[in-house]
């Protein structure tokens, strides 16, 4: 029940996509801003209907219990504890616009911190179940509602900074924007062919090699995953300064090579050092049970810098031919990723994953999206020598 929160990003039907490009492309004051937020809204909010309904007809219609196979756990009100959790999670879908908003304005350290909020007062209201002595199956509502108030407190700061009127929510003919859904389709399909990916190799290691290869990537995993939210909190962050440049018919060829040159070193550096103290590190965490030698951190470090290199070009192509664009390549690389795992795991153990994706990466979406980043370029200049010869001419 807790994941569910792991669902949010799906949830919004990736609206949040051209929220930012939105308001990232137009000015302050821009009517653009309120008509991108207002379709937005009135989107998710039948989204968190849809998922509200869900919950509660887990409560009602059919049991929840048998759903999560929580039958036989001995705790109290399943049906109606996973309801109420699955409505708060709905509650929070709407409210996710405040940290694309944010983004957009170039506020990224902001929705940051805010986002933090939600783990401390997880933690918090899990320590008051646990001193108060409430029952176990309380235990799911913290995360929920750490999450839940952590959205509201972004989405209210992101909405005086962009002085929205909830009212207009209700005026579809003023303000609505078309165009969001369908791009937003592009950028969901993106996520989940990446997370289909990237989160498959555990299950098929499980499948194909041995218990020894699916710990030690598991334990890899721990060190990957932090180290690559930075990147993540990094590069998003670049994402309404493209989008802004692209709106004004401006180079941004010389900050993509920069950025691309300053992330590659980060994860250069990122890689040395998990190959240096990673096979210590794990040693001592755990207690020398599962042994992760260099070679597997050589290729978790190999993985982040070419993902690196990727999420640098991936915000610079964040239109809505671009995203289709990145959408589309994205599904011959999960194929290959998922199955070149599935061929050499039984041969290369741990790794594969690792190596799969790296591969897959660089050939799918590194190389084709190279080459888009110079078309792009190419018919940016050819525009721009255009408008001044009939400048000229006049």
């Amino acid at each position: 029940m807790i994941t569910l929160s792991q669902l949010v990003p799906y949830a919004d039907l990736g609206i949040g996509a051209g929220v930012i490009n939105s308001i990232s492309m137009s000015e302050p004051n821009d009517p653009i801003r309120t008509r991108a937020i207002a379709s937005a809204m009135r989107v998710l909010i039948v989204s968190m209907f849809v998922v509200s309904a869900i919950g509660a007809l887990g409560a009602t219609v059919f049991s929840w219990s048998d759903v999560l196979n929580l039958g036989n756990s001995g705790l109290a009100n399943v049906d109606a504890v996973t309801g109420l959790v699955v409505i708060a999670f709905a509650v929070t879908i709407p409210l996710g616009v405040g940290q694309r908003v944010l983004l957009a304005l170039l506020l990224n350290p902001v929705a940051i911190v805010v986002t933090a909020l939600g783990p401390i007062l997880s933690l918090a209201g899990t320590a008051l179940i646990v001193w108060r002595g409430l029952p176990p199956e309380l235990m799911v509502f913290p995360p929920v509602v750490g999450g839940l108030i952590s959205a509201a407190v972004s989405v209210s700061i992101a909405m005086k900074r962009i002085g929205f009127r909830w009212i207009t929510v209700f005026q579809y003919r003023q303000y609505h924007l078309p165009g969001l859904l369908s791009q937003g389709m592009w950028y969901l399909m993106i996520s989940i062919v990446s997370a289909f990916a990237f989160q498959w190799g555990r299950v098929v290691l499980a499948s194909r090699a041995t218990l020894g290869d699916v710990a030690t990537y598991s334990l890899a995993m721990q060190f990957y995953a932090p180290l690559w939210s930075f990147f993540i909190a990094a590069g998003t962050s670049l994402w309404p300064i493209f989008a802004r440049s692209r709106s004004r018919n401006e180079s941004s060829s010389k900050l993509l090579a920069r950025m691309v040159s300053y992330f590659v070193g980060a994860a250069v550096l990122c890689l040395v050092g998990l190959v240096a103290l990673g096979p210590w590190l794990a040693s001592w965490i755990s207690h020398s049970i599962v042994e992760a030698g260099a070679l597997i951190f050589l290729g978790c470090g190999v993985l982040i810098i070419v993902q690196a290199v990727q999420l640098v070009l991936g915000v610079s192509l964040t239109s809505p031919r671009d995203l289709r664009f990145q959408a589309l390549w994205g599904l011959p690389m999960a194929a290959v990723v998922v199955g070149a795992t599935w061929v050499f795991a039984p041969i290369w153990g741990a790794i594969t994953p690792f190596v799969s994706a790296a591969a897959g990466v660089l050939v799918f979406q590194v190389i084709p999206n190279i080459v888009r980043v110079r078309a792009n370029s190419r018919r940016m200049r050819e525009g721009m020598t255009v408008e001044q010869f009939a400048t000229i001419g006049t």
